[in-house]
């Protein structure tokens, strides 16, 4: 199971986005979510909810 569907699943994925938007250090962010850095730098990384692709390209292909 992937992202929100896992009952485990502590983020939705539009608080994946919104970590990923955020500028912050790592564990400001962490902080917030009550998660640890690691999983922040995970997410923003791509080894973390990487089925979930850049908001960039979802705005471009729903404007296709």
């Amino acid at each position: 199971m992937k992202g929100e569907e896992n009952p485990a699943a502590k983020l939705t994925e539009e608080e994946v986005y919104a970590i990923r938007r955020d500028a912050r250090k790592d564990k400001l962010v962490a902080y917030d979510y009550g998660i640890s850095q690691a999983h922040v730098w995970r997410i923003r990384n791509g080894v973390k909810w990487k089925h979930l692709k850049e908001e960039n390209e979802n705005v471009a292909r729903s404007n296709d």
